[in-house]
């Protein structure tokens, strides 16, 4: 059952769920590493973190997907929607990814929120091959 957000925000009617701050907007980041411990020629495990730098929580979610790059040509290997309210100044728990990384030059993260955000030039991270380093 959703709060009743119309007696904070009095935007019962509009059907918008955000709180009314003006001008401010959520700013998607994101932070993240392959496991070591996971790391298989043809399996990784590659964990993100999905952050809030923005003035406004994320409130409509976003993807997740994570691309496999070789040359100039690039393979979505994995999609996952992230549906958490995310508030502002504030990252989300770790979310393990698990793909194959044979063949490719980079490992590509990307996520697109499903609101306005204040930057889209942080959306992306990149992990460069050798996604593994060596045991020991």
């Amino acid at each position: 059952m959703p709060a009743y957000n119309w007696q904070q925000y009095n935007n019962y009617r509009s059907g918008d769920l955000s709180p009314a701050d003006g001008t401010a907007a959520p700013d998607l980041t994101l932070e993240g590493f392959v496991c070591q411990a996971m790391c298989l020629e043809e399996a990784m495990l590659v964990w993100i973190n999905v952050g809030n730098e923005g003035a406004s929580p994320l409130t409509a979610g976003a993807t997740l997907s994570i691309y496999g790059k070789t040359g100039m040509d690039e393979t979505l290997l994995v999609s996952q929607p992230f549906v958490d309210i995310l508030p502002a100044g504030q990252y989300a728990e770790a979310i393990g990814f698990q793909v194959n990384g044979i063949g490719y030059d980079q490992l590509i993260v990307r996520s697109v929120a499903n609101e306005e955000e204040c930057k889209l030039d942080n959306n992306e991270l990149t992990f460069e091959t050798p996604f593994c380093g060596a045991p020991g």
